[in-house]
């Protein structure tokens, strides 16, 4: 039963999302605010993880995979379930919609880029 729910929420998610999109004008996807958080997301916060775990890394405290795997981790874009969550709350559901969509859409080149830089760095 619990799995039959949870493999609806990739669906639910996504319809949310759709629904709400259809109220925002396109004009407005490119919001300042947005595009500062996402490459926050997307760049700053895996930059900054991967130095420090770079360090620790070399003085021997963090060894192996986790470390790179904690960067693409730290890069992935917002979750679809913000979206959900925003509008069953009503707390900003058009920038959290905003959000997914753009950081999903800059972290394809992104990912890939962290992927160059990790498999360079070790």
């Amino acid at each position: 039963m619990l799995q039959t729910v949870g493999r609806c929420n990739t669906g639910l998610s996504m319809m949310v999302i759709g629904m709400i999109l259809s109220d925002i004008d396109r004009k407005q996807l490119m919001d300042k605010l947005v595009i500062r958080y996402t490459l926050e997301r997307l760049i700053v916060i895996p930059g900054v993880l991967g130095m420090i775990l770079l360090g620790l890394a070399r003085i021997g405290i963090v060894t192996g995979l986790a470390p790179n795997l904690a960067v693409l981790l730290a890069a992935m874009p917002a979750p679809a379930t913000t979206s959900m969550l925003s509008s069953k709350y009503n707390c900003a559901p058009d920038f959290a919609t905003k959000m997914v969509i753009l950081s999903t859409l800059c972290s394809i080149p992104t990912i890939f880029l962290w992927g160059l830089v990790l498999k360079a760095s070790g």
